[in-house]
C-alpha cells in the first residue's frame, strides 16, 4: 500500500570512470554492467533497443524532484521499459534547474551519458533485485523514481528495510513523497544484447550547467560578492585583526559524506562561534586521521589554486544559511550540511549540521548522519 509522507530529509554530479566490460561479455542480475553498475533486470530478448537495465556504480547527492514550480510533466507511466521517457518529459517540461531527472541525465558514471531517473517499477527492481541482496551500496533512505503521482508529488521507495512500526512502515515500501524533499537518486540505463548502449536513446537537449564565477581579487569585499577562490563571501568582521577579515564559501558543495566513521570518540571540535571552524577542522583531521570525515574531505578541497578550505563551525554555517542561502546566492540545495561543531550535549558521538531547507540547527550521529559539506576559507 502507498504511503504519503513528508519528511524533513536530510540531504555535485559524481563523474566516475569505472572498468567496462567487453561488449560481447554475457550478461547477467546481480553482474557488472558494461558502464561499472549492476544489471539489475533482464527481460530474456532484445526488443526496443535493449534488453537489461543496469544501475549506475553511485547514488548521486540527495534532490528535489522538481525545479522549484509545481505541475504537471507527462510523467505518469509506472512500467519497466518508462523511465528513459518519463525522464525526457520531465526535461521537456522544466528546463533548466537543478532536479533530479536532470541530474540523471548530465551523470557520467562509467563513462557514458545515457543515464535516466527510473520508473516506480523499474526502482521496485533495483530493491529487490539488488539491494534486498545486499548488493549495489545502496544506502537506507528513501530514493525518487521518475513517475509523477501528482502536481505536487511524486513517488519514491523507502530502501531501508528495516520496519518502522512507530510510522507504519515495514521497510521497502512505495511512498508518495512531496517533490520538494531530498530523496536520494540512482541512476539507470538501458543495455542491449552483448552490452552495447539502447539503439533507440531518448534525444534530449539539455541546458549546459552554469559557469563556474572568476574569482575576484581586489582590496575589499562585500557580503554576496565573488571572492578571491571562485566562491561567496559570507561575512566580513571589519578588521584582519587574527590574520583575515573575510569568509568565502566555496563555489560548490562537495558530496554527501558522514562527519567521520570509525569508533566514537570526542575529537575536541567543540567551537561554535565564527572564527573556530578552521581550529575544529584541525583537531578532527589530526584525531580521526585515518578515517574518511567531513573535515578532510574540506582540507583536500582544492577550486583556483586556493588550499586552505576547511568545515565551517556551527555559527559560520548559519551565516552561509542567512547571507547566502536565503537570498538565493552561493547555489546551495535544501539539504543538510555539516558544521565542524561536535553536539555539546554527546560529543563523542552527535555533531551539529544545519538543516537548509527547515532552518534550523540539529545533532546526528557521526557515522550514521549522511549530510552535504560546503568547505569555507578565511581571508
Amino acid at each position: 500500500m502507498k504511503r504519503t509522507i513528508s519528511l524533513g530529509l536530510a540531504a555535485c554530479l559524481c563523474i566516475l570512470t569505472a572498468a567496462g566490460l567487453g561488449a560481447q561479455q554475457a550478461l547477467a542480475v546481480g553482474g557488472r554492467g558494461p558502464a561499472g553498475g549492476l544489471i539489475f533486470y533482464d527481460r530474456g530478448r532484445g526488443s526496443e533497443g535493449w534488453r537489461y537495465l543496469e544501475a549506475a556504480p553511485e547514488d548521486l547527492p540527495g534532490i528535489q524532484w522538481y525545479n522549484g514550480d509545481s505541475g504537471g510533466t507527462g510523467a505518469k507511466d509506472e512500467g519497466v521499459g518508462s523511465g528513459r521517457a518519463n525522464t525526457a518529459s520531465i526535461i521537456r517540461a522544466y528546463g533548466p534547474g537543478d532536479y533530479a531527472a536532470l541530474a540523471c541525465a548530465r551523470c557520467s558514471q562509467g563513462g557514458v551519458q545515457d543515464w535516466f531517473l527510473p520508473s516506480e517499477d523499474e526502482l521496485r527492481l533495483m530493491l529487490d533485485n539488488l539491494c534486498r541482496k545486499g548488493l549495489g551500496g545502496f544506502a537506507a533512505s528513501y530514493y525518487w523514481s521518475s513517475t509523477q503521482r501528482d502536481a505536487s508529488s511524486a513517488e519514491g521507495i523507502n530502501f531501508s528495510l528495516v520496519a518502522r512500526k512507530d510510522l507504519g512502515l515495514k521497510g521497502g515500501d512505495y511512498m508518495v513523497l512531496s517533490q520538494d524533499l531530498i530523496p536520494r537518486v540512482r541512476p539507470v540505463r538501458q543495455v542491449a544484447d552483448g552490452g552495447g548502449p539502447s539503439a533507440s536513446p531518448v534525444a534530449v537537449s539539455l541546458p549546459a550547467p552554469p559557469a563556474r564565477p572568476a574569482p575576484v581579487v581586489k582590496e575589499a569585499y562585500a557580503v554576496g560578492e565573488t571572492g578571491p577562490a571562485g566562491g561567496t563571501v559570507f561575512f566580513d568582521k571589519g578588521s584582519r585583526e587574527g590574520g583575515w577579515r573575510y569568509l568565502e564559501a566555496a563555489p560548490e558543495d562537495l558530496a554527501e559524506s558522514w562527519w567521520s566513521d570509525g569508533p566514537y570518540v570526542s575529537t575536541g571540535a567543540r567551537g561554535t562561534a565564527v572564527g573556530t571552524g578552521r581550529a575544529n577542522s584541525a583537531k578532527i583531521v589530526k584525531a580521526r586521521a585515518a578515517a574518511k570525515n567531513a573535515a578532510a574531505a574540506c582540507a583536500a578541497y582544492s577550486a583556483s589554486g586556493a588550499k586552505d578550505w576547511f568545515l565551517p563551525s556551527r555559527d559560520e554555517l548559519e551565516l552561509m544559511f542567512r547571507n547566502l542561502y536565503q537570498k538565493g546566492l552561493g547555489g546551495f540545495a535544501g539539504s543538510g550540511y555539516w558544521s565542524s561543531s561536535e553536539d555539546p550535549e554527546n560529543p563523542s558521538s552527535m555533531a551539529l549540521y544545519h538543516g537548509f531547507l527547515s532552518g534550523h540547527q540539529f545533532g546526528d550521529d557521526k557515522n550514521m548522519g549522511y549530510h552535504l559539506i560546503r568547505p569555507i576559507r578565511a581571508f
